[in-house]
């Protein structure tokens, strides 16, 4: 029988759901509302094709391509301030975009789907950019797209990938060689989200609004970037619009308790990274590097390869930028170096909220965590 990755660091990437020969893997949802990959043993040929590509099992799998010796860390944001203010941070991935299309290329990303579910799906024209802009917090279902990545190189054609470290590190185990026409970006992540506790959240916001939701920003930054809200819309024109210290799915996902497991012990937080590109929020360049701080959003970058470099030099004369050093920034951006630390509430977290308001539960839950604050504060210091 063939053994697939253990939950706890298993982290849905899909690699093994592309390239099963047999299409005999599903990736079905646990009941903590996370995907995993499940094997129908009728169809399975035990080719080991799924074990194979496995970034989990195999790990020493992904090589580091064209890496450069150091990577470059800049901050960064785009002189369009339209593109910028409609972007979570700095406005930097949409020039990457449409750079690669202009070239005649095509962008895979996350965007919402019909139902306000996350999945990752193609941009092919500058107009499509948008869906796939602006921070998306629960994970998102990579389907089929490692395929369709690959027949789009094979036809020679420029290829963006941008997803979380382990969703590159997924699609590049799958291609199993490095494509010159490929960039591959990811992001400082801090953990992925469950999908199930943002379809409890959003049937929540139903029962209150009486209308489905067709449009949702997790990093509206209208009134202020650090400080940003979460806003939603619904069909009948209400508008649902809450600061991210006062929305209770935005706190319990900041407090770690909703992350999929593999989040915890993530061995991608290095900066030996496999991508091109990392892009990120530049927390703390109020006190870093001041000049580059409006409040209006500034980006993170790290160019790791040479494809990467090049990339940057093209798009660069559109965007604000200086050099920074990668070693202040660690304390105000720990996701870099760090994974998330498990709260103690989880699986007790999980265990109540199919019976619970999700509003009840965050209530509760961030009056623990403070309590768990201040015990540590006073006796593990």
């Amino acid at each position: 029988m063939i053994k697939l990755a253990q939950k706890e660091v298993c982290s849905g990437c899909g690699a093994c759901y592309n390239i099963c020969p047999q299409s005999c893997i599903d990736m079905k949802y646990d009941n903590e509302g996370f995907p995993y990959p499940v094997i129908n043993e009728r169809d399975c040929v035990e080719c080991n094709s799924c074990v194979n590509v496995c970034p989990a099992l195999n790990i020493n799998h992904n090589e580091t391509y064209n890496q450069t010796e150091d990577s470059l860390v800049f901050a960064a944001y785009n002189k369009n301030t339209t593109v910028r203010s409609n972007s979570s941070s700095g406005g930097i991935f949409t020039l990457i975009a449409q750079h690669i299309i202009k070239n005649g290329g095509v962008v895979f990303g996350a965007a919402f789907d019909n139902n306000m579910n996350v999945i990752h799906t193609i941009a092919k024209n500058p107009m499509e950019i948008q869906k796939l802009c602006s921070s998306k917090y629960v994970q998102s279902d990579t389907s089929n797209t490692f395929v369709a990545v690959k027949n789009y190189l094979n036809e020679g054609r420029w290829v963006m990938y941008t997803g979380t470290p382990c969703q590159i590190s997924g699609l590049k185990s799958y291609l199993k060689k490095d494509y010159d026409r490929l960039i591959c970006q990811d992001i400082i992540c801090h953990g992925v989200p469950s999908p199930g506790i943002w379809n409890t959240y959003k049937n929540r916001l139903f029962e209150t609004y009486s209308k489905d939701i067709t449009e949702v920003n997790f990093r509206f930054k209208k009134y202020s970037w650090k400080n940003y809200h979460i806003y939603i819309k619904f069909g009948n024109g209400n508008v649902y619009n809450k600061p991210h210290k006062k929305d209770p799915y935005l706190q319990i996902f900041l407090k770690n308790i909703i992350l999929r497991p593999s989040c915890y012990s993530c061995r991608y937080k290095n900066l030996k990274n496999i991508s091109d590109i990392t892009l990120g929020d530049f927390w703390g360049v109020d006190r870093l590097y001041p000049e580059m701080d409006d409040d209006k959003g500034t980006s993170l970058i790290y160019i790791h390869s040479k494809k990467g470099l090049s990339l940057w030099n093209a798009i660069s004369q559109n965007t604000n930028f200086k050099e920074v050093n990668g070693n202040d920034i660690i304390k105000y951006n720990p996701s870099i170096l760090h994974p998330a630390s498990r709260p103690i509430m989880r699986e007790r977290f999980f265990s109540k909220v199919s019976v619970k308001n999700i509003h009840y539960l965050s209530t509760v839950y961030n009056a623990v965590a403070l309590l768990e604050r201040i015990i540590r504060r006073l006796f593990y210091r």
